[in-house]
This record gives structure tokens, C-alpha cells and sequence, in this order.
């Protein structure tokens, strides 16, 4: 109907209208939260969330980091809600990330999967070994990099 609409009008004015794809989004645009040390303050285990574009309404889930954590049969997941309305557009909320507020020791564990498996390994003993209480957070998050360690090698 706009169409033809548009090929009247312009038959009637003699000039050619054109017409360009419009392309709009009215939900919560992608971006980040970052999550920093509550135990010491290292800016070098600070946690950073990647949130999706998500459509007003919806409740976006993203995996905390460092793989496929799961505590207690549930993987760790943070959370935010995209709200506002389609006149105002979307607008994120606070986000949920209490679940990936991890420990300096699980961060560091986190940080082990960059490095190469037999260097891996060692830094996990040394961590683990270095008297530190482990919480539940901590042994799943172990649990997590051995895991990923073991597929690596079984891979090669």
C-alpha cells in the first residue's frame, strides 16, 4: 500500500521519491559490566560481562566467566533486564551479577586457562597449595580449568 502510495505521488509532483531501508532498534543495545575485586582491589582480576542486544522486556542471561561453572546442578549465570518502552527505547537495569562476584582465588584459577597446560597445571598445585581456605566457588572453578585442561590433552 506505501508503495503504490509513494509511485502515485510521485506521478503527481513529476519527481522520483526514493526510499531507503530503515533499520530501527528500540531494545537495550550491547554492552559491558565490569566486576572488580571486593577482596583486594587487583585491577588485574577484574571480571568483565558482555551483555547481548537484548529486545525491551527481556531478560538477559549470560554464563559468568570462566567456562561452564556450575554450582550446586546450576550453571552460574548474572543477570539484567532490558526495560523502557518503544517510545522512550530500551533501558538496561541494574544487573544481577552477584553469582560472578567470585573470590581473588577463583579469579586467578580463571585466569590459568590462558596459559599454556603444563604451566596450567602448576600454577592450579600452587594456588590450591598456597594455604588458602577454597570455598565451593573456588573447587567448582578448579574443577572447571582441570576439566578444560583434560579435554585440551585428550584433544592433542
Amino acid at each position: 500500500y506505501v508503495e503504490d502510495e509513494m509511485q502515485r505521488l510521485e506521478t503527481q509532483l513529476n519527481f522520483n521519491i526514493s526510499i531507503d531501508d530503515v533499520d530501527r532498534f528500540d531494545g537495550c543495545r550491547s554492552n559491558f559490566t565490569e566486576i572488580p575485586s571486593y577482596q583486594s582491589g587487583n585491577a588485574n582480576l577484574t571480571i568483565s560481562i558482555s551483555w547481548p542486544e537484548s529486545n525491551i522486556g527481556e531478560l538477559a542471561k549470560v554464563q559468568c566467566p570462566c567456562g561452564n561453572v556450575t554450582l550446586g546442578g546450576r550453571i552460574l549465570l548474572a543477570t539484567r533486564y532490558c526495560g523502557g518502552d518503544f517510545t522512550n527505547g530500551g533501558r538496561w537495569t541494574n544487573p544481577d551479577i552477584t553469582p560472578c562476584n567470585f573470590s581473588d582465588v577463583s579469579r586467578e584459577i580463571c585466569q590459568l586457562a590462558k596459559l599454556a597446560t603444563n604451566q596450567r597445571i602448576e600454577q592450579l598445585q600452587y594456588i590450591t597449595d598456597n594455604g588458602n581456605d577454597l570455598g565451593s566457588t573456588d573447587v567448582t572453578v578448579s574443577v572447571a580449568v582441570l576439566l578444560t585442561t583434560t579435554e585440551e590433552v585428550s584433544g592433542n
